[in-house]
């Protein structure tokens, strides 16, 4: 429940870097550099969801909050690839992910937000041009933060459908 400033850090330490918008989640420190490693790898969606601030007064504090605990990691924000909604979409694993969201936004950033879960239970990231991607009906293309495109879909069907009709793509759950 304190903060203390430290000059040095050895390893093992755990510290924390007060500065947002600047760090991500991953970003590794180092004075001297010389290191390399895979990125964290990201897990596809199991849960989509529409979120809108309750009080559209508050939308500059909601979308600074929403940019920030997406940086976090607490979620995956998507943007409708077509046609877009404007309305931010968040994706994650589990609906405790929501939870959390919902609760720093209020708390930390003053805001109260709708939730509306989507019917899709599953993405996919998509390889390949999005323009000649054939898309079942039912489903949705988004984009990330990133510029990677991601397949939504409700059931599995639509994804073997999906990769039926669109031979010269492919989806992967998992992006690293």
């Amino acid at each position: 429940a304190e903060r203390s400033t430290v000059d040095y850090a050895y390893p093992g330490d755990i510290i924390g870097v007060v500065n947002p918008g600047v760090f991500q989640m991953g970003d590794t420190v180092s004075v001297g550099g010389g290191f390399s490693y895979k990125p964290l790898p990201r897990f596809s969606p199991e849960i989509v969801a529409q979120i809108r601030p309750i009080d559209v007064n508050r939308k500059k504090a909601f979308t600074k909050g929403l940019e920030q605990l997406t940086n976090e990691g607490a979620v995956l924000l998507l943007e409708s690839w077509r046609p877009a909604t404007g309305t931010p979409l968040v994706a994650a694993v589990g609906q405790l992910q929501f939870e959390v969201l919902q609760y720093r936004l209020e708390h930390e950033y003053q805001v109260k937000t709708k939730l509306d879960t989507m019917p899709f239970r599953a993405g996919a990231w998509l390889v390949g041009d999005p323009s000649t991607f054939e898309l079942p009906s039912g489903s949705m293309l988004a984009v990330d933060n990133d510029g990677k495109y991601i397949f939504l879909y409700a059931v599995d069907w639509e994804k073997r459908y999906a990769l039926e009709k669109n031979p010269k793509h492919e989806l992967r759950s998992l992006l690293v």
